[in-house]
């Protein structure tokens, strides 16, 4: 039986090849992205010829994790249409390379909107709606391990933020 997977983060990356992935698998693939009618039209149009194409169960699907409501309206839909979710990966995120020292405030909090806050709203906005599998350790965040230089700032607060929510489950 396919399961029903929720992906942030899709327009490109590792978002977008878990999706086409996890789609050519047999499963049930909503991949979100942000800005779908304007800025990721391109993405969305090619994962949806993609599944067209080759027949796979993948939807694509407007969600910004920098918007509660955007993330509240996109798992809606998935259960609406599907009654539940197996799986959901958080994979967005944003990079931005640079001296932490050069960034401003505005954008480090930038940064921590998507970053940490995004997978934040995101697993709030699943628990209160069954897992179809009844299984919370379906809940998946992505990220990768940098060194740790200045360069990265933004991206270790990510890693350093969700790798303590992660190990901490009463959080």
């Amino acid at each position: 039986m396919p399961s029903i997977v929720l992906i942030t983060g899709t327009s490109s990356g590792i978002g977008r090849l878990a999706a086409e992935t996890i789609a050519r698998a047999g499963h049930i693939v909503y991949a979100t992205m942000r800005d779908v009618a304007a800025r990721n039209a391109g993405p969305a149009q090619e994962l949806e010829k993609l599944a067209s194409d080759e027949k796979l169960s993948l939807r694509t699907l407007e969600m910004d994790v920098s918007n509660a409501d955007s993330v509240d309206r996109a798992v809606d839909c998935v259960l609406r249409e599907q009654g539940g979710l197996d799986v959901v990966i958080n994979n967005a995120g944003v990079m931005s390379i640079g001296l932490a020292e050069g960034f401003t405030e505005e954008q480090v909090l930038d940064a921590v909107n998507v970053n940490f806050m995004g997978p934040f709203r995101v697993s709030r906005a699943v628990p209160p709606h069954p897992l179809t599998a009844q299984r919370i350790d379906r809940l998946r965040h992505v990220d990768c391990w940098t060194p740790p230089v200045s360069g990265l700032c933004t991206l270790l607060c990510k890693q350093v933020c969700i790798g303590g929510v992660r190990r901490n489950p009463a959080i």
